[in-house]
């Protein structure tokens, strides 16, 4: 049996799900990462105005490869 989740699923409910599935014989989960994603979004231009003016960085200190 496979289990996915997206992003917005709290981790405590996906955790929830294979205890019970692992309660009822189904086994040990086996957690399989089928794509690594690295999608950034910057704030929106009002929010980066408003931290700016409050005097924080509002710079993208991440690097991509």
């Amino acid at each position: 049996m496979g289990v996915s989740s997206g992003a917005s699923a709290p981790e405590e409910l996906v955790d929830e799900v294979l205890e019970y599935l692992e309660k009822r014989q189904f086994g040990k989960p086996i957690e399989i990462t089928t794509a690594e994603e690295d999608v950034q979004f910057s704030l929106p231009k009002e929010l980066r105005k408003d931290l700016k003016e409050a005097g924080q960085d509002t710079s993208n200190k991440t690097k991509r490869s």
